[in-house]
């Protein structure tokens, strides 16, 4: 007992050591996971840096507001966006069968390499 007694006095502007150790530890635990953290790469940077947390805030707190939203975000289509559905998309659905996809689950080969050729499933950055 006598010595935390002791250890509780030794303070500095009237603090306990055991405060400025806790700084110290996190201080080392976190310098020891950034080593740890593989590096990001520009694309995971930019990426990371383009989402918004906006609506999906609004809707998460139970508070969403469909003024705040119509507000907020355009939605309107851009002209390239517009060319894409347009053009593309509309491609894309000439190629498609609707009982085939349905009774195969699945696309056909030609369908997956016009999607994976055209952007279908990029994220533009």
């Amino acid at each position: 007992v006598e010595w935390n007694m002791q250890a509780l006095r030794s303070t500095r502007h009237g603090l306990p050591i055991a405060l400025y150790s806790r700084g110290f530890l996190t201080a080392a635990a976190y310098r020891l996971a950034q080593k740890q953290m593989p590096k990001m790469s520009e694309t995971e940077k930019v990426a990371l840096g383009c989402g918004t947390v906006g609506f999906d805030r609004d809707i998460f707190t139970g508070s969403p507001s469909l003024k705040h939203l119509l507000d907020t975000y355009s939605a309107k289509l851009t002209t390239e966006e517009k060319a894409f559905l347009d053009n593309e998309t509309d491609a894309l659905c000439k190629l498609l069968d609707d009982h085939q996809v349905c009774n195969n689950k699945d696309f056909t080969p030609e369908a997956w390499d016009y999607m994976r050729d055209r952007g279908f499933f990029g994220m533009k950055i």
